[in-house]
């Protein structure tokens, strides 16, 4: 029949038809191939590398991302990207090596150095200015005592007011530390020789024809002189 003949040969050649016959061609023939890089060093090269610097399964693993990462695209040459895998190698391999040995290092044991040292100072042990004022203070204040009739024993009353009264007169850094409680006790004997000595001049100049005073007005010197506060 022409015109079913002529009707196929006008749609055949229409220009829609065969805009989508070359597309539909193109689709078939002209499609692009996609395909991944091939990395250009070998993985087993790359496992050997890491196993000979001992690194450790991360840093391993990022050799591997590093060479991927050089093969993309055009690439580096291969000459270039081995030396740069060696040089990353290399700074992994001194990392993993610093945390190896700080991993296998005893921890510094501080508590024990803080024990010799603590030894260490209370053998030289030195009281303070103030500290030393405190203690003669104490020592001032028992000797005038109105009922002290026992002198050459009185550092064993003036210690226990000084363990009492210890936050209050600085001294609480003493008691408790038998190296520095010895400190102390010397520490008092010797205050109290002193102020038992001057305490006896005190006396006998209070007698002396020439400078002879009242019991009343020896009294009021000393307290004065002698006792906390005045």
């Amino acid at each position: 029949n022409p015109s079913a003949f002529n009707f196929d040969h006008h749609r055949s050649s229409s220009p829609l038809s065969s805009i989508d016959q070359q597309a539909d061609y193109r689709r078939h023939n002209f499609q692009p191939a996609t395909s991944t890089a091939q990395p250009i060093i070998k993985p087993l090269f790359i496992d050997t590398l890491a196993r000979d610097m001992r690194l450790e399964d991360s840093q391993t693993q990022c050799l591997h991302d590093f060479v991927a990462l050089g093969s993309t695209g055009a690439g580096l040459s291969q000459a270039d990207l081995v030396t740069r895998l060696y040089m990353l190698a290399v700074q992994l391999s001194d990392m993993a090596e610093r945390r190896r040995n700080a991993a296998s290092e005893t921890p510094t044991d501080f508590s024990g150095l803080w024990k010799d040292l603590k030894i260490r100072l209370d053998g030289n042990f030195a009281f303070t200015k103030d500290q030393e004022k405190n203690i003669r203070g104490i020592v001032r204040d028992v000797i005038i005592e109105p009922s002290r009739t026992a002198y050459s024993t009185m550092h064993h009353d003036v210690i226990d007011i000084l363990k009492k009264r210890a936050e209050a007169l600085s001294l609480d850094n003493v008691f408790g530390i038998p190296a520095r409680e010895q400190v102390l006790a010397s520490q008092v004997r010797t205050a109290g020789s002193s102020v038992r000595n001057a305490f006896r001049g005190e006396i006998v100049a209070s007698v002396q024809p020439k400078s002879w005073i009242t019991l009343a007005q020896f009294t009021y010197d000393c307290v004065q002189k002698y006792k906390l506060g005045g």
